[in-house]
C-alpha cells in the first residue's frame, strides 16, 4: 500500500479527466477518506494552480449534499485533495 502524507491509499475509485480518486485511511483520526490526486497532465502550475481554487471553493461549501474538503497539499509537486468517504445512501424507509 502506498502513504501520500498521512493517509494510506488503500485502492482506486475513480478517475476523471483532471485526476484520480482513491480511498485512503487517515491512521491519526481513525477514519476512512476520499483522496484526489492531480493527473501528470494537470500537474503543470496552471493545473496547481486550477486544482487549488477548486479545494478553496469546495471548502467554503457546508451543505448535506455537498462533500466536506478537510486538507489540500502537494505532495511531490502534485496535488492532493482529502475529502471525507462518502458511503452510500440508505433505501427511504416504506412506512
Amino acid at each position: 500500500m502506498e502513504q501520500i502524507g498521512k493517509y494510506r491509499i488503500l485502492e482506486k475509485i475513480g478517475q476523471g479527466a483532471s485526476g484520480s480518486v482513491y480511498k485512503g485511511y487517515d491512521a491519526a483520526l481513525g477514519r476512512h477518506v476520499a483522496v484526489k490526486i492531480i493527473s501528470d497532465v494537470g500537474a503543470d502550475e496552471t493545473g496547481r494552480r486550477r486544482f487549488q481554487r477548486e479545494a478553496q471553493s469546495a471548502a467554503r461549501l457546508a451543505h448535506p449534499h455537498i462533500i466536506t474538503v478537510y486538507d489540500f497539499g502537494h505532495p511531490r509537486a502534485r496535488g492532493r485533495l482529502r475529502l471525507p468517504r462518502a458511503r452510500p445512501a440508505r433505501e427511504p424507509s416504506r412506512s
